[in-house]
């Protein structure tokens, strides 16, 4: 039994790397919340299989996730990892009926974003003063994050021959090894040779064909922010 269970998550694990394309951390992500409930399981009545859990069961495992004062976007991805593995499994076959049909969670109050505004941003921008190559990289990302709105991901992994600096086009891996054009990015300020500096020699930069109306401008979030200054200091 033990092996049938690895099988099918070896075979759910298949298709969402090759099926879905979803990253590696998103997949890490599925596996860790099935194991997580799977080890629940265990401990709380015994796991004879996938195919034997009940509703009750996930309601029993989501309530501890609840009592243990897990968050509620936790608490939500973790049954959304359980119900995508349960339409996987019926759609292959593999059962009849479906655990999680019955299975809801009623989300919390949403919260507004907060938000740093154009006064705020010019702070920032203005505390990265200087011809330092590491202040140079760090005032070149933050206009870049707050002209294109690109995630941190998105961000952290760019490379010089993704970016087209006579039309201003970025090429964008995103999540979900999805890609994406960015056209007319612009910001106060904005040189594009800090990048070329930063870089130390610019490799040939792709010629892109122009994408018109492609422009994600957004004041950065707090949150995003902080991130990036983190990852900033433990950068080279």
């Amino acid at each position: 039994m033990s092996k049938e269970n690895d099988k099918l998550i070896k075979q759910f694990h298949d298709y969402l790397n090759y099926e879905r394309n979803y990253s590696k951390n998103t997949v890490n992500s599925y596996l860790n919340d099935l194991n997580e409930a799977k080890e629940f399981f265990k401990e709380n009545g015994g796991f004879s299989g996938w195919n034997q859990v009940k509703s009750r069961d996930v309601e029993i495992f989501l309530q501890n996730l609840a009592t243990q004062n897990r968050s509620r976007t936790t608490q939500a991805r973790k049954m959304s990892s359980l119900r995508s593995f349960y339409r996987f499994l019926v759609k292959r076959e593999v059962l009849d009926n479906d655990p999680m049909q019955t299975i809801s969670l009623r989300l919390g109050e949403k919260k507004l974003p907060q938000f740093f505004y154009e006064k705020e941003m010019r702070q920032v921008f203005d505390s990265l003063g200087g011809h330092d190559k590491l202040v140079v990289r760090n005032r070149a990302m933050f206009e870049l994050f707050y002209a294109t709105g690109m995630r941190l991901s998105e961000m952290a992994s760019l490379k010089l021959d993704q970016i087209d600096f006579d039309l201003k086009i970025i090429l964008v891996h995103g999540k979900g090894n999805k890609d994406r054009l960015l056209d007319r990015w612009e910001a106060e300020g904005w040189e594009g040779s800090d990048l070329k500096v930063v870089g130390g020699g610019c490799v040939d930069v792709v010629s892109l064909p122009r994408v018109q109306g492609v422009r994600l401008v957004s004041p950065l979030q707090k949150p995003t922010r902080l991130k990036c200054l983190k990852r900033l200091d433990s950068m080279p």
